[in-house]
């Protein structure tokens, strides 16, 4: 947490954390926004004056009322009419959960919206798995206008669950509750479900995914079959019947002759960990490998 001591009472949460402010065109989701953030004032008059969009200046001038993280000398006289080197600055040394990317200054690249919690997996298979879901998803997301907004200090509750022991197996997490139930309904109305219902349920994500993959001439065969083996995986982590990788290295770790039980992590076990991921990062799910464990 980089919060100084005067930050923390106006920050609710650090850089790093889930995000403090829906951006929406969507009217609904403007009352979803049920948190107090600041907003650095003058950026907000200047942005509305330029006329930007009150959500679009009320994100920005968020961003802009924490410190900067770091500054580059050379890059402090530049034409900001040419270069957004000064908003970056800023805006590139806050990590949420997603976020928001405009454009540079000079093109080429459109607008963005990066999916920012996934962690590194031990094996290429496990990463391929999380880059090839969270691109079908955003895929059906933008294609069938999916709306799962729920208030956003539900998303902050959701946040610390995700951290407790067990959470992906035995956590309960807010979700929309017109999604889940599959009611045609516009609503930010938030039940509590643990994961496998909200990937695997009737109306979960991975359901409604399945019937976007089924539909006539969607994907390969080969490709159906991958993704199946990909949705499988993180339901099966979801159910409990497989373990996710935090549970895997505590086990790993709680079995070492090294390890005291006082939560430090000794350098013969971190060292053979790290030479584990190295053997192991070809394994793939029933090869019978050191992973196995993990990729059933």
């Amino acid at each position: 947490d980089d919060r100084s001591r005067s930050e923390i009472g106006a920050l609710c949460n650090s850089r790093c954390s889930a995000n403090d402010y829906f951006i929406s065109d969507w009217a609904a989701a403007q009352g979803a926004n049920d948190k107090e953030v600041p907003f650095h004032e003058a950026s907000l008059q200047t942005l509305l004056k330029a006329g930007v969009d009150e959500t679009l200046s009320r994100h920005a001038a968020h961003v802009l009322s924490r410190d900067p993280l770091m500054v580059f000398d050379d890059r402090l006289d530049i034409d900001d009419e040419k270069e957004s080197d000064q908003w970056e600055q800023i805006h590139g040394t806050n990590w949420g959960s997603v976020r928001f990317k405009p454009p540079p200054c000079k093109g080429g690249i459109g607008w963005r919206v990066e999916f920012r919690t996934p962690d590194v997996q031990l094996t290429d298979y496990e990463n391929a798995a999380i880059v090839a879901v969270i691109r079908l998803l955003t895929q059906v997301i933008l294609e069938e206008k999916w709306q799962m907004v729920i208030p956003i200090s539900l998303c902050d509750a959701n946040d610390d669950v995700s951290s407790s022991r067990k959470a992906a197996s035995d956590g309960l997490y807010w979700f929309s509750e017109s999604f889940l139930s599959g009611s045609a309904e516009l609503s930010t109305k938030a039940v509590q479900a643990p994961l496998r219902e909200i990937l695997g349920g009737p109306h979960g994500l991975f359901t409604r995914l399945r019937t976007w993959l089924d539909a006539p001439g969607r994907c390969s065969p080969e490709s159906r079959k991958e993704f199946e083996a990909y949705l499988h995986l993180f339901e099966r982590r979801a159910s409990g019947s497989l373990p996710t990788p935090a549970t895997f290295m505590r086990s790993l770790l709680s079995k070492h002759g090294s390890y005291t039980g006082d939560s430090n992590l000794p350098i013969d076990f971190v060292h053979e960990l790290c030479k584990l991921a190295v053997r192991a990062a070809g394994e793939r799910p029933s090869q019978g490998g050191e992973l196995s464990e993990l990729l059933g």
